[in-house]
């Protein structure tokens, strides 16, 4: 029996093939009708009612069959006891989506609150899926080292594609699970940072490749996969729009907005402007619009602001250091992280989430 779901006082059983949770009948009946009818049948109140067959357990209390995957029903149980969810529900798994489909098409099933439960299992969604910069940041340096852990154990490359989210079922759900269409008044929070990490995908990063397994494939830098089949026509426009707009997005930063910034700082002299835009121009446009196997504009632009920082093994930038200002390089870190941040928040316009994504 389920330990945290074995309530010495319970009063009632819940059977599946593979495990028995002793609960109270109180609680279900007030989370679902369809429970209540389900015990109304099962067990007549009234002495002159026909008694069906019912199973008791030692302990004297009746047990119901049940015909349900045991772990989300477990999941489902313990949402509805308001229980911890954290340790049964890992931190970027591959997995996550899916549980959460299931336990919410049992919460459909049983007429349980759909709100309710939604509010109690979508954070973990968007935990994997952040809205903010710094989450996602986060989650970016969570993955790095566990690439890292993973080569000195000497996994295969896919090990670590076969652990993350993946983006295509998550977009999936989001219109799959959506309360009803009529009550959608904003995209769901985890949807823009699924659509941005699919956009740094090459097209041949895909579950259903004939490549998948060749032996180049494994060979690019922590790639990962996603499964495009489970897209519809408007998810691709809107993924499709949103790579132009990113890559609008570089090109401005490439050629106009970097530029500008650095040659109309009022502090720095001209042979600092000179260095910044020289180091720029070999370091900064290439990294935001060469040919790179999985564009990646956010953790770009990142990497441009820590090389305008301390430490870097570049010697193009260690040569930066000596000709500008700590100040001069903070300036220009600042006017990064400003863009960074703006484009990570418009995402859902660059994107056209609002314009296409549920019409």
């Amino acid at each position: 029996m389920s330990k945290e779901l074995d309530f010495p006082n319970g009063d009632i059983i819940l059977a599946i093939p593979t495990r028995r949770y002793r609960v109270y009948k109180k609680t279900l009946i007030a989370a679902s009708d369809v429970f209540a009818n389900l015990f109304a049948v099962a067990l007549p109140a009234s002495p002159d009612a026909k008694q069906p067959k019912i199973e008791k357990a030692a302990e004297a209390v009746p047990v119901i069959d049940m015909q349900d995957e045991e772990k989300p029903f477990t999941l489902f149980l313990h949402a509805l006891y308001d229980h911890d969810l954290d340790p049964y529900i890992p931190k970027l798994s591959r997995k996550t989506t899916n549980i959460i489909s299931h336990v919410l098409d049992i919460v459909d099933k049983y007429n349980v609150s759909q709100s309710a439960m939604r509010a109690k299992f979508l954070p973990y969604m968007n935990r994997d899926w952040p809205a903010t910069l710094a989450e996602w940041d986060a989650n970016e340096a969570y993955i790095r080292e566990l690439k890292i852990s993973l080569e000195a154990e000497q996994e295969e490359p896919q090990e670590l594609d076969d652990r993350l989210p993946e983006p295509a079922c998550t977009i999936r759900f989001a219109y799959t699970y959506a309360l009803s269409e009529a009550a959608i008044q904003h995209i769901p929070e985890y949807i823009p940072a699924a659509f941005y990490h699919l956009s740094r995908l090459p097209p041949f990063a895909d579950t259903k490749s004939p490549t998948l397994n060749g032996g180049d494939f494994w060979d690019i830098d922590g790639l990962r996969t996603a499964n495009r089949s489970l897209l519809r026509h408007r998810d691709m426009m809107c993924l499709l729009h949103g790579m132009n707009r990113l890559r609008l997005e570089a090109a401005r930063i490439a050629f106009e907005g970097f530029f500008e910034e650095a040659d109309g700082d009022n502090f720095a002299s001209g042979t600092e402007k000179a260095a910044m835009t020289n180091w720029w121009r070999k370091v900064g446009i290439q990294r935001l619009l060469g040919p790179h196997d999985m564009p990646d504009l956010i953790g770009f632009l990142k990497l441009l602001i820590d090389a305008l920082g301390k430490d870097t093994s570049s010697e193009v930038s260690n040569l930066l250091r000596k000709e500008t200002s700590a100040e001069y390089r903070q300036r220009m870190q600042t006017y990064l992280t400003k863009e960074r941040e703006e484009i990570w928040n418009a995402l859902g316009y660059h994107f056209s989430l609002y314009a296409f994504f549920y019409s």
